[in-house]
């Protein structure tokens, strides 16, 4: 092709056709400028496909995140529901002002639920490819980031509120220790436990006595048993909704591909 053109040009000026030479160099510059151009959209075309195809895989992944998101929520609302459960019969039971026997073997199995830190951990790695996308910004995916900014800001409310209530858990159970409440309750256990080589000890615990108006362990069972009820229970399954509403606009948006 090269050869064609230079050919080409030799014969005008071998033929002292100035004028049509110029023209003829002009439209090869021409010529030249669009196979240029025209390479230049091609890989622009190519890099933006290469682009969609990234952005398409890492939307795959935010659905794994979802999903993950999805079984971890549901684990720890059991987890809540059973810890809530617990309380309420604990606390329905010492209201009564029964002595409250039988409850030494639910106290040593069920509390860790409620005194065990319990907060979820958001599975991000497909959100951070996602959000870091140049791509994602265009105006096209504006409903897909207001949905998922929705997604973080009830995920963010809910571990406030788990929060709350752990470090509530844990600053009334230092004062539980420090009033000697919970020194009853682990003295209890490590005989229960076999930790003692005490032979004889007390088979059930004085919870009235335990449980009196300034108990900090009371304190904890209502505090638990409120917020979660009120608060978390209905939080995890709010979180679960909004990112099945993520969940479905993704996979509508890979579906129209």
């Amino acid at each position: 092709m090269i050869k064609f053109f230079r050919k080409i040009r030799q014969k005008l000026l071998s033929e002292n056709k100035f004028s049509k030479y110029l023209i003829y160099a002009v439209g090869e510059i021409v010529l030249v400028i669009i196979g240029i151009l025209l390479a230049l959209q091609i890989n622009e075309w190519n890099g933006q496909k290469k682009d969609i195809r990234t952005l398409q895989n890492d939307l795959e992944y935010v659905l794994e995140d979802i999903a993950e998101d999805k079984t971890d929520l549901l684990i720890l609302r059991d987890q809540r529901k059973t810890g809530a459960q617990g309380c309420s019969k604990f606390l329905d039971e010492f209201m009564k002002g029964g002595e409250m026997k039988g409850f030494s073997y639910w106290i040593n199995n069920n509390l860790n639920e409620v005194f065990y830190e319990r907060k979820f951990k958001r599975n991000q790695n497909g959100f951070d490819k996602v959000l870091s996308s140049k791509l994602f910004q265009d105006a096209e995916f504006k409903t897909l980031r207001e949905k998922i900014d929705e997604y973080v800001n009830e995920i963010e409310r809910l571990i406030y509120d788990e929060e709350r209530l752990n470090y509530f858990i844990e600053e009334k159970e230092l004062e539980a220790f420090s009033n000697g409440n919970f020194s009853i309750l682990y003295e209890h256990n490590r005989v229960r436990e076999g930790f003692s080589n005490v032979e004889s000890a007390n088979n059930e615990i004085d919870w009235q006595n335990i449980l009196n108006s300034k108990s900090s362990l009371k304190a904890i069972l209502l505090r638990y048993e409120d917020d979660v009820i009120r608060l978390l229970i209905p939080q995890y399954g709010e979180t679960i909704d909004v990112g099945t509403e993520l969940q479905l606009a993704i996979e509508k948006y890979l579906s129209e591909l």
